[in-house]
């Protein structure tokens, strides 16, 4: 080695590392311009070396909440609907003697109960398959869901879908689909309805998703208690994308969720746009 250049390569002006020229072609020594472009190289290899950082750590806590997330939608419903089935069969060994019909009947609810929260479960999985959302425009996608709730619940979904897709970045297709999943699973768990109806738009500058049954709705006031399963969640989705959730119910009125989120503005990295004005 006849010559050599080292310069610092930072991150907010803290070293990380080094880069390091040696042997220059053509001449016996680095020059001061060698040093300029060094430096150069040095600042963007740090800023280089930072985004990707800072990408894993988005990611990595991206991934922590959605585990969060579905702890809470499991432990909420899946796992409480478990609970009670194990519950009301605590004493059917003793009813089995004393009172055989009551013991059969309770088996049989048991068993119901079981094949609904199978139907949660595959519900619940399809919703997580992010393969479905890539290439796949939101119409279609919503489409293949009611599909799927027909199928797995005895719910009967209709459909008010646009002929034209929706062009949305697959961030944003994924959460609606998710708040149209999450929606549709309260409908068959606590409802007590039979129809539900889901519909998207394009009004303007913003995507209108709604969702409606007629089930027997709930007291809107009782929605912060936690006594409403997955509504906290489809709010977060709503807001992460810029938009809101409106909920309007009445008991024994049904409930019809509409979502309203930007129809464009969204960056690369999939950032959302500015909120949208939702007094509109």
């Amino acid at each position: 080695m006849t010559s050599l250049l080292g310069v610092p390569v930072t991150v907010r002006n803290r070293p990380i590392g080094n880069l390091y020229l040696t042997d220059k072609e053509g001449a016996r020594e680095f020059s001061e311009e060698d040093e300029r472009l060094a430096g150069l190289f040095a600042l963007h290899a740090g800023i280089a070396i930072e985004n990707a950082r800072l990408h894993e750590a988005v990611q990595a806590l991206a991934v922590v909440e959605e585990r969060d997330r579905i702890g809470k939608d499991l432990h909420d419903g899946i796992i409480q609907n478990i609970y009670g089935v194990t519950l009301s069969l605590e004493d059917v060994e003793d009813l089995a003697t004393e009172d055989p019909a009551e013991a059969t009947a309770r088996v049989d609810r048991a068993i119901d109960a079981l094949h609904g929260t199978i139907r949660d479960l595959r519900n619940f999985i399809f919703g997580l398959h992010p393969e479905l959302v890539d290439g796949t425009d939101l119409v279609g996608l919503l489409a293949a869901l009611a599909e799927q709730v027909r199928q797995n619940s005895l719910i009967d979904v209709e459909v008010r879908l646009p002929e034209s897709p929706i062009d949305l970045p697959a961030h944003a297709r994924a959460e609606l689909l998710q708040i149209a999943r999450e929606a549709l699973s309260n409908v068959a768990r606590h409802s007590g309805g039979t129809w539900a109806e889901v519909g998207i738009s394009a009004d303007g500058d913003q995507i209108v998703l709604a969702i409606a049954d007629n089930g027997r709705g709930f007291e809107p006031t009782t929605a912060a208690t936690g006594e409403h399963y997955g509504l906290a969640n489809m709010r977060d989705r709503a807001v992460a994308l810029g938009g809101g959730l409106q909920v309007d119910t009445a008991v024994g009125a049904g409930t019809r969720i509409i979502v309203r989120v930007p129809a464009t503005g969204y960056s690369i990295a999939g950032d959302p746009p500015a909120p949208l004005d939702l007094e509109k």
